[in-house]
Parts: C-alpha cells; structure tokens; sequence
C-alpha cells in the first residue's frame, strides 16, 4: 500500500461483473484507460469516515454515491453535491465531536506516503511507473487511505462462519465472500482508488485467489496463524533434528525435512 510508482497487475473487469453483477466494469486503473478520460480521473486526497447502518439487524449495503443528510441540534440539512453547506462555530464543533468518537483506524490524516520498493517485492505483471513514460504524478494510494484499508483486509482475513458478529449474527462462507467483495469494492469506488480495486480483485478478492487467504474458505477454524506455524517449524527441526549436523548433504537435509515435515504435520493436527 505505501508504495507510490507501481501499476498493478491486468485487472480483467468482465470477469469481475460476471461474479458479481454490481461491479462498475468502467471502474478500471488508469492505465487500462482511455488517455483522455484518465486526465478527469479524480481521487480523494483526505480520509473520508466510514459509517455502517444496520436495519433489523442487517446491514444495509450503502450506494455508491451516497444520498447524505446530517442533523446537527435537532435539524436535518441534505448535503447536495453542488451546494456548498456553512455550519454555525457551535455546529462545526459538535460535528468534530462526531469525528473524534470515529474508530481511530478509520481515519489516518497525517500519514505520509513512502517510496517504491524494490522490483523482488512484486508480482509478474505489476510495473513501475517508468514503463509508462515517468510519469512522478501516479500514486497507487493515498497515504491516509492505507491504514484504513489494512484494518478492512485484516477483518475480512479474520471473517469466519462460527464466529458471530458484534449483533450476534452469524454468516455463511458464501456470504461472508459477497459482503468482503462489496465492503472493499465501495470503499475504492466512493474514493475513486481504482488502482487499489484492480489490485485487490486481482491479487486477493477473485474467487480463486480468495479461497488461498480467507479463513472462511474453511469450515474449521484454526488458532494459529501460517507464519507463527512456518517459524516453530523451522526453529524445532533446527534444534532438535539438524542440531548435531553443522553441513548437512543436500540430499539429506531435504530428506530429513521431508520425513520431519511429515511427523510435524500429525503433532500440529493432534493438538
């Protein structure tokens, strides 16, 4: 997310409506775009507050342009686009009252962006901004959008059918799939991100990716994470297996991880 001079990889639209119907096929990188309707491409530069409205217990799927009316000492004010709204001293202090009781992880004012990794870090068919004629505007996403979509991906990772959410809800795999898709589908449409859509739906959201990380994809819900397992494997078969062996042969270091990895295995799904 912090990198600022990388386009993602293809992001094919039509496959992406052929799941789900709702997605805006035009709402594509800039890079898959006409060259003039790219120059009237704008993005939100300032983070902007999430807001979740429940009904009956269901959550109800916001629009794309969302209609928004604030009520501020009991009066109700539409907020039109092309109608510039003056709040009272009084009101503007009441509504950053509202702002600050906001979860601290959706807005992230003063975050800063930072450079562009190294070419190892990314996938085939992501390209530096050099390939597109060194064009030092291009920005894949704004610095105080990051965070926020960190805390989105992170809890769509985390999403399961046995765990109820905080109105004692409980969802099915299916569903839990179809309202991650939506959830960040409309935070990058409402702030104009396509860079981050075409990366999300290509790297992580498309079904086929999405079954490798989602822990949704499973009816069984682990409490270990990959990477706490990787690292206890490989410090175990350090000190107990290869411990007396200072240069190992190839051919009997990947035997012995083979026949280690095995008997690991059946501890891990004993416990």
């Amino acid at each position: 997310m912090a990198t600022i001079a990388r386009h993602p990889a293809l992001y094919r639209p039509d496959e992406a409506f052929a799941e789900f119907d709702w997605i805006d096929r035009t709402f594509v990188p800039v890079n898959q775009m006409d060259s003039r309707d790219a120059a009237s491409v704008q993005v939100a530069q300032k983070a902007i507050p999430s807001i979740t409205l429940r009904l009956g217990g269901a959550t109800i799927r916001a629009p794309e342009r969302p209609h928004l009316v604030i009520r501020l000492n009991g009066a109700a004010r539409e907020v039109d686009d092309d109608e510039a709204t003056t709040l009272e001293p009084a009101q503007v202090t009441e509504f950053k009252q509202f702002v600050d009781e906001l979860d601290d992880d959706e807005l992230d004012l003063d975050a800063q962006d930072q450079e562009d990794g190294p070419d190892w870090l990314y996938e085939d068919g992501e390209l530096s901004d050099t390939v597109f004629g060194q064009n030092k505007t291009y920005v894949f996403c704004p610095a105080p959008h990051q965070k926020r979509l960190l805390h989105l991906f992170t809890k769509h990772f985390c999403e399961h059918p046995l765990l109820p959410d905080r109105l004692g809800n409980t969802r099915t795999s299916a569903q839990i799939c179809i309202d991650a898709v939506s959830e960040m589908y409309r935070f990058c449409f409402q702030r104009g991100l396509r860079e981050v859509w075409g990366y999300m739906w290509t790297s992580w959201y498309a079904p086929k990716k999405w079954a490798l990380w989602a822990r949704s994809t499973t009816p069984y819900l682990f409490r270990l994470r990959t990477t706490m397992t990787v690292e206890n494997f490989w410090c175990y078969l350090k000190h107990e297996t290869l411990h007396h062996l200072l240069h190992p042969r190839l051919d009997q270091l990947i035997w012995l991880v083979e026949s280690y990895g095995t008997e690991y295995t059946v501890l891990v799904l004993q416990v």
